[in-house]
């Protein structure tokens, strides 16, 4: 079980300041990375996080692909969560360049499957993009919006704008749409020069690299992952 501590305990201050996100605001502390919920995060969802944080730190499996969380920070009443404290993450994003390519995509087919793991859970994750997903020490993918993960069914309260095309061409808030995200985030990791001269593509690959702006089935049934190799492995 989480422990939970008083905010008043926790000390920062605004040159402490990182970064700021669509639901809060990331600090560094003496004691961690403290993920300060915005103010108009409503208590519902405050309480909807906490229970998806204390389900996480449950299971081993998921532990070594998110933050350790260290600690909740609780209102002056114990009310509620202002947010919580991770143990800092060195490393950079996967869409560096400072990494090789065969970095990058292996790195891809890894957090793939760590998805899959989540999944396993029950939990999708649909904000799948360069400022949530780092690379550890040891190059290994690791989610850091790890509140944002939501159990399958669950409603996003904020819906990134390429799910907003695709469920407005008939596309479900489902698997499907993580892995158009994914697809979409593959893209991204690599320079176009790159995907055209560093990768060859099976007829599928080319399909959704084709369908990449369409949103159509072949975006978000199959991996795109899955259906290119590094010429450099053949």
């Amino acid at each position: 079980m989480l422990n939970r501590k008083v905010s008043i305990l926790l000390k920062y201050y605004p040159d402490d300041y990182i970064t700021r996100g669509s639901e809060g605001e990331i600090y560094a502390t003496n004691e961690g990375v403290y993920k300060k919920f915005a103010w108009n995060v409503s208590i519902k969802k405050r309480n909807r996080k906490e229970q998806l944080l204390l389900f996480l730190t449950e299971i081993e499996e998921l532990k070594p692909y998110y933050p350790e969380i260290r600690y909740l920070v609780t209102s002056l009443l114990n009310l509620y969560i202002k947010g919580y404290v991770m143990k800092p993450i060195i490393g950079g994003e996967l869409d560096s360049s400072a990494y090789l390519i065969e970095e990058r995509f292996n790195a891809l087919l890894e957090l793939k499957r760590i998805l899959a793991l989540f999944r396993k859970h029950g939990l999708l994750y649909y904000d799948i993009r360069r400022p949530n997903i780092k690379l550890d020490s040891n190059h290994n993918p690791i989610i850091l919006d790890i509140d944002g993960l939501l159990f399958e069914g669950e409603k996003l309260d904020a819906t990134p704008y390429y799910i907003k095309k695709y469920i407005a061409k008939g596309g479900k808030l489902d698997i499907h749409a993580q892995t158009l995200m994914f697809n979409r985030f593959t893209q991204l990791c690599f320079q176009y020069n790159e995907l055209e001269q560093e990768f060859i593509y099976d007829k599928e690959g080319k399909k959704i690299m084709t369908d990449s702006v369409k949103f159509d089935s072949a975006f978000d049934h199959e991996y795109l992952c899955d259906h290119m190799t590094l010429k450099k492995q053949l």
